[in-house]
C-alpha cells in the first residue's frame, strides 16, 4: 500500500512540473511576439541647401537624406575655391564644421559661405570677363561684384534682364544653359553671351505676348494641373488659370497660398499634374522619359512669399515616376537675390535632371518614367512665418 501511494505522488509531481514548463513556455512566446510585433518607425527627411548656390558642397554621415526618429547626422561643409564656410542657418545655428543634427523632426539646413577673395597664396593674378548681349540691344547683364576685372577664383553672379519685346533664352560662351542668374568661376579669362529672343511683350504683369510653346502653357485651360492634397502638403489651396500675369503668351497658373510655418499641413503645398491623364502639349507617350533633360519653370513670386529673411520659404521641382515615387530639386529660397530668387517679377528655375543635386531623392526612382511633375513651395526649417497670396506658375517645360 506504501509502495502504491508513493508511485501516485510521484506521477502527480511529474504532471505538476511538466505542466508549469509548459506554461512557462507558452508565457515565453507570448511575450516574445508583443515585444516584436507591429512596431513601425518614424522617418524624417534632412533637406539641405548652399548659400549662396554652388558656393560649396555639404556631406552627410549616414548619407542619404532620410533617417530614423532619433539618428543623430553629421554634417561637413567644403568650400569651392573662392568661398570660404561661414555659418549654419534653419533647424542648425553656429558655424561648428563639422557639426551634428538629431533628426526628431523633419529638417532643413542651410549653409552660409562667405568669397574669401579668391586667394591663390598672394600671386594676385586678375582675369577680365567679357560679357556680350546678342541681339545688340535686347537686354543687359549685371555682374555681382561689379566690375569686369576680377582675382583669381573669384566667383562672379551673372543676372540677364530682357528689354521690352524680348525675353531673356540662353547663355553661350565659358557659360552655358538657362538658369538665370548664374555663376562663373574667373579661373582664367572669359567671355559669356546672353542670348534673347523676341517675346512680343514684357516681363511684368498681363500677357507676355508672344506664342507659348511649352509642354504645359496654360493658354487655354489649367491642363489638369491641381493643388496637392496629401495631409502634409495643403498650402496651396486652389490653382486657376489667370490671363492677369503671363511670362509668355497671355495666361498663366494662379496658385492659392496659405503657408503657415511650424504647421502639420500648412508649412508645405504643391501644385502639380499627372500626366498620364493630361497629357503634355505635344507629347504622346506617358510615362515620359526625363533623363538627361533640362526643365524649366517661370514662377512670379511677390515679396511676401520670402517670409523670414533669417530662414525664407523655398520653391522646388518635384517628379513622380510611374510607381509614385518621388524626387525633389534643390531648394531655391525666395528673395534678397543673388542668393535667392528675385520677387515681383518672372524668374526661371531650371533643373538639368542629369548634373542635379536633388534634396530628395527616394529609393527606386526611375528618370525615365515620369508620370507627375510640379513645383512646391516651403516654409524655411524653424521659420513661423505665414503667407497668404498667390503665386503664378508659367511655361513649364523641358528641353
Amino acid at each position: 500500500m506504501k509502495h502504491k501511494l508513493k508511485k501516485v505522488v510521484s506521477v502527480a509531481v511529474c504532471m505538476l512540473v511538466v505542466g508549469m514548463l509548459v506554461v512557462s513556455s507558452c508565457s515565453s512566446k507570448r511575450s516574445s511576439s508583443s515585444s516584436t510585433g507591429g512596431t513601425q518607425t518614424q522617418q524624417y527627411t534632412l533637406t539641405v541647401t548652399v548659400n549662396p548656390s554652388g558656393a560649396g558642397t555639404v556631406s552627410l554621415n549616414p548619407a542619404g537624406g532620410t533617417y530614423t526618429a532619433g539618428a543623430v547626422v553629421q554634417l561637413t561643409a567644403t568650400a569651392n575655391t573662392g568661398y570660404r564656410f561661414s555659418s549654419w542657418g534653419g533647424d542648425l545655428s553656429g558655424s561648428q564644421n563639422p557639426t551634428a543634427i538629431t533628426m526628431n523632426a523633419n529638417k532643413i539646413v542651410i549653409a552660409n559661405f562667405t568669397q574669401s577673395g579668391g586667394d591663390t597664396g598672394g600671386s594676385g593674378t586678375t582675369y577680365t570677363l567679357t560679357v556680350n548681349v546678342s541681339p545688340t540691344g535686347a537686354g543687359t547683364v549685371s555682374l555681382n561684384p561689379p566690375g569686369g576685372s576680377y582675382t583669381a577664383g573669384t566667383v562672379v553672379t551673372l543676372t540677364a534682364t530682357a528689354n521690352t519685346g524680348y525675353r531673356f533664352s540662353s547663355w553661350s560662351g565659358d557659360v552655358t544653359g538657362t538658369s538665370n542668374p548664374t555663376t562663373v568661376t574667373m579661373t582664367a579669362n572669359k567671355t559669356v553671351t546672353a542670348t534673347f529672343t523676341q517675346s512680343g511683350g514684357g516681363d511684368g504683369g498681363g500677357g507676355g505676348g508672344g506664342a507659348d510653346s511649352a509642354k504645359y502653357n496654360f493658354e487655354a485651360t489649367a491642363q489638369g494641373w491641381q493643388a496637392q492634397t496629401w495631409v502634409d502638403s495643403q498650402a496651396i489651396t486652389l490653382v486657376a488659370r489667370d490671363t492677369s500675369k503671363a511670362k509668355n503668351g497671355s495666361a498663366s497658373l494662379r496658385c492659392t497660398v496659405n503657408l503657415q510655418g511650424e504647421h502639420a499641413n500648412n508649412s508645405k503645398g504643391e501644385a502639380w499634374v499627372d500626366m498620364q491623364n493630361n497629357r503634355p502639349t505635344g507629347v504622346t507617350t506617358v510615362p515620359v522619359d526625363l533623363s538627361n533633360k533640362t526643365v524649366s519653370v517661370w514662377v512670379w513670386l511677390p515679396e511676401e512669399a520670402a517670409g523670414d529673411t533669417r530662414r525664407p520659404n523655398g520653391i522646388q521641382i518635384f517628379f513622380k515616376d510611374a510607381n509614385w515615387r518621388n524626387r525633389y530639386s534643390s531648394w531655391n529660397n525666395i528673395g534678397n537675390p543673388p542668393y535667392g530668387l528675385e520677387t515681383n517679377t518672372w524668374v526661371q528655375i531650371t533643373v538639368n535632371t542629369a548634373t542635379e543635386q536633388w534634396a530628395y531623392d527616394e529609393e527606386g526612382f526611375d528618370m525615365t518614367r515620369v508620370r507627375g511633375v510640379g513645383v512646391k513651395i516651403g516654409t524655411g526649417g524653424g521659420s513661423t512665418a505665414t503667407f497668404n497670396g498667390y503665386i503664378w506658375i508659367d511655361s513649364f517645360d523641358w528641353q
